[in-house]
């Protein structure tokens, strides 16, 4: 990975079913699913422009919305009900990423995701 790349969490909200189709084949391509309109990817600088100008092309600006949020150094996830295959995947295919079940990585150089399940309190 190079120094300059940053993880983005990528959400969108398209309005036309087509469109919403084309998004995320195209989103797909190009980073991991975490929920239906939810990805995560690490970028450069020169992929994250290529990625917004290729969404650009695809939505209507007028009705769609496309939002990309750096994430920190150290990123906690809280999560309520069944993993979905894109987390275990995660770590695997982002190698700036790293699941961990208790205290974050003292490598600060790379990114680590702290992925914690909540359990439901039984009443």
């Amino acid at each position: 990975m190079s120094r300059n790349t940053v993880t983005y969490l990528i959400a969108y909200d398209i309005t036309d079913p087509k469109r919403l189709r084309r998004i995320h084949r195209f989103m797909r391509r190009r980073a991991i699913p975490l929920q239906y309109s939810v990805f995560i990817a690490s970028l450069t600088p020169g992929r994250l422009d290529e990625l917004l100008l290729g969404a650009g092309r695809l939505i209507d600006e007028l009705h769609d919305d496309v939002r990309c949020y750096a994430l920190p150094t150290v990123t906690e996830v809280l999560a309520l009900g069944r993993p979905r295959r894109s987390q275990i995947r995660l770590s695997a295919l982002l190698q700036s990423i790293r699941w961990a079940t208790g205290v974050p990585s003292l490598r600060q150089k790379k990114p680590t995701l702290i992925f914690r399940r909540r359990r439901r309190k039984s009443r």
